[in-house]
């Protein structure tokens, strides 16, 4: 390792080494999107490639066969990741007029509601203009998936590059820290991999775990023919913090009772809410995070909203990723000025 003679030749690779950055991000700016997101998928794997890793070669495996099983894994990720996009896509837009016409009813029950109030709202136009726009945005991003093929080929290969040599860089950069400054950084990665485990492993497990609890609900109420639509609302709804499938149960809920359907309606509130709602976030959740971790629900709900206003669809990790980051540096910073400022008062008059 080679070490600077002096603090000149320090400032200059560091001024060196920003410039060749930023000369990559302006030249790889188009797919900078892509790299990021295979980034932060590969902070999350790394783990179970090093498990899996272990498990079919041993300790120490030869290079080879490291790179296959990076391989192995990064072309599955890819490969699972296409076909749950496929089948919610398919499933959404093919059940698209049934959840229309569900959220249009939806809407004139609260409709006569807002009227009893005297409000000023036609909400059962708002309503249906907005799930016309969702079908469009839903089938835009399919087609555009599907039709970015080199974007899958980047992020496959950025995946299998961070897989294999994620761990090393993470290493050289501690190294070339100072020991104060390696302790900032462990204050950032591990909140960071927490946000990133709680995206990508446990808010999808959950999202599966929802799925499943829903099957047998929705037989209960009678709600066979959209089996798996339903279902399948719940677990993407889920995926909203704070919100989650409860916002399907009320409004199913709201509906039955308008339509003259109390048993119905009552089960989704006796059993539903509790059931496919509460069990997946207070039971499950806390189990796979872990007691340890911590993290704000109502952070990671602004992070996904406003990283997927600002960013599109990558906006649904960085979001969450950014902020969250945002209030560990402020804490940071906060800890560090109540230590400047006591030391200082402390100190006795010179």
């Amino acid at each position: 390792m080679i070490k600077p003679k002096s603090t000149d030749d320090l400032a200059l690779s560091v001024i060196v080494a920003a410039c060749i950055v930023a000369l990559c991000v302006f030249i790889f700016w188009p797919i900078l999107k892509t790299l990021v997101f295979a980034a932060t998928v590969a902070v999350v794997l790394t783990p179970y490639y090093r498990w899996l890793e272990r498990k079919l070669w041993g300790e120490k495996p030869r290079q080879w066969k490291q790179a296959l099983t990076a391989g192995i894994v990064s072309i599955a990720s890819i490969v699972i990741l296409g076909l749950l996009v496929t089948v919610v896509v398919v499933v959404v837009v093919d059940n698209f007029e049934l959840l229309r016409d569900f959220a249009v009813k939806v809407a004139s029950v609260v409709q006569r509601w807002l009227d009893s109030l005297g409000a000023q709202v036609d909400l059962k136009k708002a309503v249906a203009d907005r799930a016309d726009a969702l079908l469009g945005y839903v089938q835009g991003i399919f087609f555009a998936a599907t039709a970015f093929a080199v974007r899958v080929v980047i992020f496959v290969g950025s995946l299998y590059f961070f897989l294999r040599r994620g761990g090393e860089l993470l290493k050289n950069i501690r190294q070339s820290l100072g020991e104060r400054h390696r302790e900032v950084l462990a204050r950032f990665t591990k909140p960071a991999h927490s946000v990133l485990y709680a995206i990508y492993v446990v808010h999808v497990a959950t999202a599966l775990l929802t799925f499943v609890l829903a099957l047998p609900f929705f037989v209960l109420i009678g709600y066979t023919e959209h089996l798996i639509f339903w279902s399948l609302l719940c677990g993407i709804f889920q995926l909203v913090p704070l919100l989650g499938p409860s916002v399907i149960m009320f409004a199913i809920a709201a509906y039955a009772f308008a339509t003259g359907d109390s048993t119905a309606g009552t089960l989704c509130l006796a059993v539903g809410y509790p059931f496919v709602a509460i069990v997946p976030d207070v039971v499950f959740r806390p189990i796979m995070m872990g007691r340890n971790v911590k993290l704000s629900a109502l952070l990671l709900l602004l992070g996904f909203i406003g990283g997927i206003v600002s960013m599109g669809a990558i906006g649904f990790v960085l979001g969450p990723l950014v902020l969250t980051l945002l209030a560990v540096a402020l804490g940071f910073a906060s800890e560090r000025m109540r230590a400047y400022y006591g030391a200082k008062e402390k100190a006795p008059a010179q």
